[in-house]
């Protein structure tokens, strides 16, 4: 019996002893781990940032680079309107539309100036034109426009043929079958961005 409540008393002994190591286990390492592994985290985290900013940064430098040869050789403003006023800008687009379809021998029916969001970051130069052209003019009208310098995009093309019903009724009654080049009405928004050096 005494050998028995020996190993007993032997048994709670090792039992308690690892409660207690368990418990401060619990109390104290575990606590310390999860800040380590968080913290470990945490600087895993903060090197990659780092290197994005240090990707960022190079980028920047390079940019500023960039930006410095294009200053010094005058191409930055390539593409822009370049003018001190809005008023400028809209005379300069409305006389390359202009210049463009009297070259196509086509007819400006009409030229308005509309008024843009101001939510761009560069100033936005947009006018309507109505005009009146043969149909194998009308593409090159819309090359040349977009192709030149400065930039234009062209938005919200609205082509039509002309009805020129009693023309052709006068030239059938003569005997005229001599073929007509077919003429198109197109309205269309023509839109720049002025560059503005004095704010740059």
């Amino acid at each position: 019996m005494p050998a028995v409540r020996a190993a007993l008393s032997r048994f709670l002994a090792v039992a308690l002893l690892l409660a207690s190591l368990g418990a401060v286990y619990l109390i104290a390492v575990e606590p310390l781990l999860a800040r380590y592994r968080a913290n470990a985290e945490a600087l895993d985290d903060s090197r990659a940032l780092l290197q994005r900013y240090r990707h960022a940064v190079a980028g920047a430098s390079a940019l500023r680079t960039f930006d410095a040869r294009l200053r010094q050789t005058g191409r930055i403003s390539a593409g822009f309107v370049v003018a001190a006023q809005k008023a400028l800008a809209v005379a300069e687009v409305q006389g390359r539309i202009k210049r463009v379809i009297k070259q196509a021998d086509g007819q400006l029916i009409s030229i308005q100036v509309v008024q843009d969001r101001g939510d761009d970051p560069f100033e936005r130069v947009t006018v309507r034109s109505q005009i009146e052209v043969e149909t194998g003019q009308l593409l090159r009208i819309f090359r040349s426009l977009e192709s030149g310098m400065p930039t234009l995009f062209l938005d919200n093309l609205l082509p039509q043929p002309v009805a020129d019903r009693p023309a052709r009724l006068r030239r059938k009654a003569a005997g005229d079958d001599t073929p007509q080049t077919q003429r198109l009405s197109a309205r269309f928004d023509a839109y720049a961005y002025r560059w503005r050096e004095a704010d740059r």
